[in-house]
């Protein structure tokens, strides 16, 4: 299997080289601000994964590959990642850590970092910008699955024959409308960016009653106005993590996945550490364990689909 250092393939096929009014939400907020320091400060990530891809050609169409993306703005959260990439290793996936030297290779990287980069926010304009860079990224790579790195997987397996998205491909949001779990193809992730900065951000900030706007801002809006799927999926923000049951009272494992926003960490007490997340996760595959849960139950595609899409 192979790690988050090695070569991931870029679509040379569509891409070759590189040509206010309101006061917002305080959820909305809060919930944007912890979706810009999931993406920042991957310094060790940047530096070996941007040599690996100097080499890489082609397009993956493997969905048991799943993205998540990191620049080195400076914040310090190499440990988080790496915990985040043992997690979905640990449930059978090949995570990957996209980074800004993919997302230069996107043919309009220039045009997006030009106003990217002015659109109103309380934020850094680098911090606001990676955020955006991620859907290009995905684009580049031929689209797949995206999540931040701190929704860590407790049991959900990847798709069987690692060739099924929801939705056939169309950009769906897998979080109740926060873009901290998305898939789609390839083409999709870049029609995304693209509505992003053809988008007229006011549309997007009116619509919540709003003083800024962000890419989780306009997923939301694109959801409300059905330019974007979107599904209640897999995710739990409204219980403590060792209280959810693994299992049905059948015995059937329960897939599960938990997003360790700042809000979900505030609400719970967790610190969102790379060894704290490890010791959460360790000590709920323990507890199944003990209930005769088996998470690891191997079931067909159609059964992995139920489950995957709460069916």
């Amino acid at each position: 299997m192979k790690s988050s250092y090695d070569a991931v393939p870029v679509r040379e096929n569509l891409y070759g080289t590189r040509s206010s009014k309101g006061t917002v939400l305080d959820s909305v907020r809060y919930v944007a601000f912890g979706a810009l320091l999931a993406l920042a400060g991957c310094a060790g990530f940047l530096t070996t994964y941007g040599k690996a891809n100097e080499k890489v050609l082609g397009q993956s169409n493997d969905r048991c590959t799943v993205y998540t993306y990191c620049d080195d703005i400076g914040m310090d959260v190499d440990d988080m990642v790496n915990a985040w990439k043992e997690t979905w290793t640990d449930a059978g996936w090949n995570p990957v850590v996209l980074n800004r030297d993919i997302a230069q290779r996107h043919p309009d990287y220039d045009k997006f970092h030009e106003r990217f980069t002015t659109y109103p926010s309380p934020n850094p304009p680098e911090y606001e910008f990676s955020c955006y860079l991620r859907w290009a990224a995905l684009s580049v790579v031929g689209g797949g699955y995206m999540v931040d790195y701190d929704v860590v997987n407790v049991n959900v397996p990847p798709p069987p024959n690692c060739a099924f998205m929801p939705n056939d491909g169309k950009l769906t949001i897998l979080d109740k409308g926060v873009p901290s779990f998305v898939s789609g193809s390839g083409e999709e992730y870049d029609r995304a960016v693209h509505l992003m900065y053809d988008t007229d951000y006011n549309l997007a900030i009116q619509s919540f009653d709003g003083d800024f706007v962000s890419d989780m801002i306009y997923a939301r809006y694109f959801v409300k106005t059905g330019s974007y799927e979107s599904l209640e999926l897999l995710t739990d923000d409204k219980h403590a993590f060792e209280d959810n049951d693994m299992c049905d009272t059948r015995g059937e494992p329960i897939y599960r996945l938990f997003h360790l926003s700042h809000g979900y960490g505030k609400n719970f007490g967790i610190d969102r550490s790379g060894e704290y997340i490890r010791g959460l996760i360790s000590n709920l595959r323990n507890h199944a364990h003990d209930e005769d849960c088996d998470l690891e139950k191997d079931v067909d595609f159609d059964e992995w689909k139920r489950k995957f899409l709460q069916e």
